[in-house]
């Protein structure tokens, strides 16, 4: 079976309300970040081996798709945050350091929920980079991850992950208790992926729920770029 049938299988096993969790772990579920790890699969051997997982996703998840993405859906953030002040929130990297978006006024910004274990986010994850190669000196992107793992070993996990998606303008980012709980300027974050975008006033101006293709990505930041500095 091929890496994208493998994926719909996959996914038509699992209930919607855990699909569409990101950030939130069910109740019933809470000893199993993963859903797709098996009882016997003690968390050190879960994180020993996901590199190698990472690597064969990435594979498939670079493979062009069966069928076109779907957009779920695009909308203008709620009315408090598109005309209330701009984000002032700040992201941990997997090395420890903290990024600021506020130290970003004046550039795009495009920040992506994702999960290390969906081969969506993965496949999407490559087209935001290429992006962000495209645009170093106007745009910045986050990849800012939810799996629900302890943080001394999401921070391992990060820097593996970055490393096996070969992520040179992308920064890989952890999503906090707050980010993963709905209570930032961000809000609940029902899918993977959802994308942000926020203009160079540091306000979001665009929320993106699924994928999207890299021309439809490209068309979701344009309008956010300098004027002259639009070409892909």
């Amino acid at each position: 079976m091929n890496c994208h049938g493998n994926a719909r299988e996959n996914h038509a096993d699992v209930k919607p309300a855990w699909r569409a969790t990101i950030f939130g772990t069910p109740p019933t579920r809470r000893s199993r970040p993963l859903d797709t790890a098996p009882p016997w699969l003690s968390k050190p051997r879960q994180l020993a081996a996901l590199p190698v997982a990472l690597a064969l996703a990435s594979a498939c998840a670079a493979a062009p798709p069966a069928t076109p993405a779907r957009i779920v859906g695009i909308s203008d953030p709620p009315p408090e945050v598109a005309h209330g002040p701009p984000l002032t929130l700040s992201f941990e990297r997997a090395d420890g350091q903290t990024r600021d978006v506020t130290t970003l006024r004046g550039r795009a910004v495009l920040i992506v929920a994702a999960r290390m274990d969906d081969l969506r986010s993965q496949a999407y994850v490559h087209s935001v980079e290429r992006i962000a190669r495209a645009h170093p000196d106007d745009l910045s992107v986050f990849v800012m991850l939810g799996d629900d793992y302890p943080h001394n070993q999401m921070a391992v996990l990060a820097t593996s992950y970055a490393r096996v998606m070969e992520l040179q303008r992308s920064e890989v980012v952890l999503a906090d208790a707050a980010t993963r709980a709905g209570e930032t300027q961000l809000g609940a974050i029902d899918r993977v992926p959802t994308t942000f975008l926020v203009n160079r006033a540091g306000v979001v101006s665009r929320r993106v729920e699924g994928l999207l293709t890299p021309s439809q990505l490209f068309d979701l930041v344009r309008p956010a770029l300098p004027p002259g500095r639009e070409t892909p």
